[in-house]
């Protein structure tokens, strides 16, 4: 449920990614005394069909981490992506414009993305699945 809607005493659970510039419905609508409730999109993660090692999300992310590297401009989403390969603590990276900004932040399907109405919303964020360190074993030692 990402959405639902309410009113003479009903409740309508929806599937419908709902944001504050979703359109509504005229005053005069059937439905129009209604009232829609959401929560927060989160980013839906597609492959990339260039690099499908890398996931995209539909819009860039709202917390995007912290910049790594250099901003790079008038590069491919191919150019992008190798220079995040390259780049030890590129972890993600937004794209948009042919702009390419590289971030250390470790991207997960469920991180909030920004609202089809901000300025950077043509903007999608790329990333590879997170890899979480394995704890190292203790070494055990057997004597004869």
């Amino acid at each position: 449920c990402n959405s639902f809607s309410y009113g003479f005493g009903e409740c309508w659970f929806k599937d419908a990614c709902i944001t504050a510039s979703s359109p509504i419905v005229g005053a005069d609508a059937e439905n129009a005394m209604w009232t829609t409730y959401y929560k927060q999109c989160v980013a839906e993660a597609s492959p990339v069909a260039e690099s499908p090692e890398y996931m995209e999300t539909e819009r860039v992310l709202q917390n995007e981490g912290t910049g790594v590297g250099s901003v790079r401009h008038d590069v491919s989403l191919g150019d992008c992506k190798s220079a995040c390969d390259a780049e030890s603590s590129c972890q993600s990276f937004s794209y948009g414009y042919r702009s390419c900004y590289m971030k250390d932040k470790c991207v997960t399907a469920a991180d909030a993305i920004v609202s089809s109405n901000a300025k950077n919303a043509l903007f999608k964020t790329f990333y590879k699945p997170c890899h979480v360190a394995e704890p190292e074993q203790p070494s055990t030692t057997t004597s004869e």
